[in-house]
């Protein structure tokens, strides 16, 4: 049972080797992207809330009633409860920036996704405290 996720448990290396069986890729290198591990690492340092689509009201309840991963934005572009959902084709993405900032990576993704400046309180924290330069990133002001 693991107990922990370490960064190489979501990238490693796979080594091709010299032979007929892989024959595109023999002798070669690839860095390979674990999903579910990314995932697993995601919700346990809390960057991701598991709900289900309940707001999809024109899907099928069955399909309502399927996960849905979000990155928590509470208070962060409106007041109040709210989050970002997260596409399965977004997670490496969100995860390199939670590697490259614990702390403020998944909302400086978020705020990207959203293309919106977070909160005045909020950009000021990622500007004091961070090396992101979100006034560089082209995002629409925040006006709430």
């Amino acid at each position: 049972m693991k107990n922990s996720i370490l960064k190489k448990d979501v990238y490693w290396k796979m080594q091709y080797p010299y032979n007929d069986i892989f024959k595109e890729k023999s002798g070669t290198t690839e860095i390979v992207f674990e999903e579910s591990m990314a995932l697993a690492h995601l919700l346990m340092n809390e960057i991701l809330i598991l709900n289900t689509h309940w707001w999809k009201e024109e899907w099928p309840e069955d399909a309502q009633n399927t996960f849905a991963f979000a990155v928590n934005t509470n208070d962060t572009f409106y007041r109040g409860a709210d989050a970002v959902e997260v596409k399965e084709s977004e997670l490496q993405s969100l995860y390199d920036h939670f590697l490259i900032d614990e702390l403020y990576g998944s909302t400086v993704w978020a705020a990207k996704k959203l293309n919106l400046m977070p909160l005045e309180e909020i950009a000021n924290r990622i500007r004091n405290n961070t090396n992101w330069d979100i006034d560089s990133l082209g995002l629409t002001e925040n006006y709430n």
